[in-house]
């Protein structure tokens, strides 16, 4: 009997499975004082306020998306990418208090936004900036579970991805497979999550593999805590992100 990886992930994500991860990433933010903030995330050039910063943009962003299928309201997800990247840098001076109460409030706020999407706006689709690229209402809980899951870790603040549970990890790193296959062609792999059938990228060849949650931060981040080739050779490079 074979086991596969979700073919639609995005379909995975309920609300108690999102309210969990976020609970989790608001304890972690909540241990870090002044100087814990000011750190270097694993982000390039964020320190781990910028990254909060983000978390807390990005909520309002996908309370956009939800009003923008559901009210018809004329706004899409970011005014455009210099304004969210502004936004962030004049959030980065909060305190440590604010930092935790507007992440707080922001993602209460889109729980809210999120339970009022409905089958009938499977199909809406909202512009993530004025004539830029199309983001799915019905995707939004996946979007923000995305965020949320791999933005912890950017934190370096204890929370690794080994940690992250394995019915999560799972739908975040099909997702990602898949995003892999699309952005590169000329990767030419095979993904191999314990417990799962093996997925070929492209026209298949090295395999790599190992749990879900560290190969979720191999696609990610880059990290090789946990992952390996099945012949023991050095893993290869992936194309970054989009």
């Amino acid at each position: 009997m074979t086991t596969r990886l979700p073919e639609h992930p995005s379909r995975g994500v309920d609300a108690p499975m999102l309210a969990a991860q976020t609970e989790l990433l608001l304890t972690t933010v909540s241990s870090l004082d002044v100087a814990d903030l000011a750190q270097p995330s694993r982000c390039e050039g964020w320190t781990r306020a910028h990254v909060v910063s983000h978390l807390t943009a990005n909520a309002a962003a996908l309370v956009n998306v939800v009003r923008a299928a559901v009210d018809d309201v004329p706004v899409t997800m970011y005014p455009s990418d210099v304004e969210r990247d502004a936004e962030i840098e004049r959030e980065v001076g909060r305190t440590p208090q604010e930092h935790l109460a507007t992440l707080r409030s922001g993602c209460e706020e889109l729980a809210v936004q999120l339970a009022r999407l409905g089958p009938e706006h499977t199909g809406r689709m909202v512009e993530r900036t004025p004539g830029g690229r199309l983001v799915p209402a019905a995707a939004a809980a996946f979007l923000r579970l995305n965020e949320v899951v791999i933005h912890h870790t950017d934190l370096a603040a204890g929370h690794d991805f080994a940690a992250v549970a394995p019915e999560v990890a799972q739908l975040l790193v099909a997702h990602h497979i898949s995003g892999l296959a699309h952005r590169a062609a000329s990767v030419d792999l095979v993904v191999a999550v314990d417990g799962f059938d093996p997925v070929p990228v492209g026209a298949g060849g090295q395999v790599v593999g190992g749990a879900a949650g560290p190969v979720l931060g191999w696609l990610t981040r880059g990290r090789t805590d946990g992952v390996a080739t099945l012949d023991g050779t050095p893993l290869p490079s992936l194309p970054p992100e989009g």
